[in-house]
């Protein structure tokens, strides 16, 4: 536990860290301000409410690839970056490689939390409160089973995202490993587009367009039970993948 909290202590006084968890609660901000003056660089089509606004400024970054790309940059800048220049071997002198690998995912994976709720956070607060009332604004319509759901599964990919990236960096360092989860997410992306496998892929799982398809409660959960395991079972896959390569890799 003491091995985790130095971690996430490390993890919070980067400047990277502090200015991401910024970017994502300052984005939905930034939207809203152009909706609220009309600016020509967003168009509205029909009304909105906070949650429709959340859901597309949230699947905007993830076709842009913003959503992805950060975590994958702090998470291989962490173990990556130490197994790099070698600092790791001072931490194994005083904490088992089990513990350190662990301390270092989690607080990584708590750091993709924070910003994945800041986004939220900021997003449905301020749109709330800056666009309740105008001509934009309507009462939201939407199932808040699907909208819970739409948040979860958002969250499931970018922590699966988070592990991946620790995973590679292992193999990779941080340069390597940052730039090999990227590619294969833009690889998930394009097979996304193949009937046949896209319904095994995190990038389509988690498409909040197909969420919201989605006509009933009882579509919802079959989807749910679906989604969520097969995002569970990739996850610990690649942690355990990470954990017996760390463990086992040599590191002189």
């Amino acid at each position: 536990m003491e091995t985790l909290k130095v971690e996430v202590g490390k993890l919070l006084k980067r400047k990277s860290s502090i200015s991401s968890i910024v970017l994502f609660f300052a984005i939905p901000i930034i939207f809203i301000i152009l909706i609220k003056t009309k600016n020509s660089a967003v168009v509205i089509s029909g009304k909105i409410n906070e949650f429709t606004l959340t859901l597309t400024v949230w699947e905007m970054l993830r076709i842009l690839k913003i959503s992805y790309l950060i975590p994958i940059l702090l998470t291989t800048s962490n173990l990556g970056k130490e197994i790099s220049d070698r600092s790791i071997h001072m931490y194994l002198i005083r904490v088992s490689r089990k513990k350190l690998f662990f301390s270092k995912l989690f607080s990584n994976i708590l750091l993709t939390t924070m910003l994945y709720l800041s986004f939220w956070s900021s997003s449905l607060l301020v749109s709330h409160f800056l666009l309740s009332g105008t001509e934009f604004f309507e009462k939201n319509s939407h199932n808040l089973h699907m909208l819970s759901y739409a948040f979860l599964l958002g969250l499931l990919e970018i922590l699966f995202v988070t592990v991946l990236a620790c995973t590679i960096s292992i193999f990779f360092t941080n340069i390597g490993g940052g730039v090999l989860t990227f590619l294969v997410i833009i690889l998930f992306t394009i097979l996304s587009n193949i009937k046949i496998i896209m319904i095994y892929l995190p990038t389509y799982i988690c498409d909040f367009t197909r969420i919201l398809k989605l006509a009933t409660n009882q579509d919802i959960t079959n989807d749910a039970v679906k989604s969520t395991l097969t995002l569970f079972i990739y996850t610990c896959a690649v942690l355990i993948l990470g954990s017996v390569a760390f463990k086992n890799m040599d590191l002189n």
